[in-house]
This record gives C-alpha cells, structure tokens and sequence, in this order.
C-alpha cells in the first residue's frame, strides 16, 4: 500500500512539473517570437539593447525602456499605453505556478504595482508604462 502511494505521489508531482515546464516554456517562445517581431521593426536598435529584455534588468535608456514596451505589447502585456494585468498574472503562473508561496507573494505585489502605475501615472510617456511597473516591482521585491 504504501509503496501504491508513493508511486501515486510520484507520477503526479512529474505530472504537475512537466505541465509547469511547457507552460514557462510557451512563456519563453513567446517572448522570443515577441523579440523577434520587435526587432523587424526596430532594426536600428542594438543587440544589447534587446539582449536587455532576456537579462532581466532594468532599462537603463530610452531605448531599452521601448525595446521592452513593445516586446510587452506582442505579448498582449501591454495595450493602447495600458497595462493588461490579465496577461502579465498569466506570465507570473507560467513563471512560479510550480511554488505557490512564491506565485501568491509576487502575484500580490504585482497587483499593487498595477493599481500604482493606474493611479499615480495618470499619463504615461510612451515607452514609459513598463518602465513603471519594473521600477515599482523592484522596490516592491526589495522591501520598499
């Protein structure tokens, strides 16, 4: 009986990170296409300015900030100037759906940086909507 049982847990915890590794990895394919997309119609925009999106830091320059708007945009993130929350929660479960603690803790925040970004950024200069909700989550994520 217990060795059933263990067998039970087994098959449904490499269940459980086989569905939570094709959902981070239709997330990854779809930034990759959006970069791709991005870069067609940016062709003056540098290889480390894009590479910035996949390192995950904060834009550092204007371009940076746009590079990331519109890889934001392909992937339905951002619309019309406005953060679509919907998508960037969806982006959250593919990212950390395999740790909940961690999901609901950024999932949280992430919900407060999209009601600050609404609130206090009534208008927004282009390029500008991502750059608001990176910079709130990073202080979020440090304690701030």
């Amino acid at each position: 009986m217990k060795t059933l049982l263990r067998i039970s847990i087994s098959v449904c915890l490499i269940i459980t990170v086989t569905c939570i590794s094709e959902e981070h990895q239709k997330l990854r394919d779809s930034r990759k296409k959006a970069v791709e997309e991005c870069r067609k119609e940016k062709p003056e925009v540098s290889d480390d300015d894009f590479a910035s999106v996949y390192r995950k830091e904060s834009p550092k320059n204007e371009i940076q900030h746009c590079v990331i708007e519109c890889v934001y945009e392909k992937m339905g993130m951002v619309k019309n100037g406005k953060l679509v929350y919907e998508e960037i929660s969806k982006s959250f479960q593919a990212m950390l759906g395999h740790d909940p603690a961690m999901l609901s803790f950024v999932s949280n925040f992430g919900e407060e940086c999209k009601n600050e970004v609404e609130q206090k950024y009534g208008s927004i200069p282009k390029c500008g909507v991502s750059d608001a909700f990176h910079s709130c989550m990073g202080r979020k994520k440090n304690g701030q």
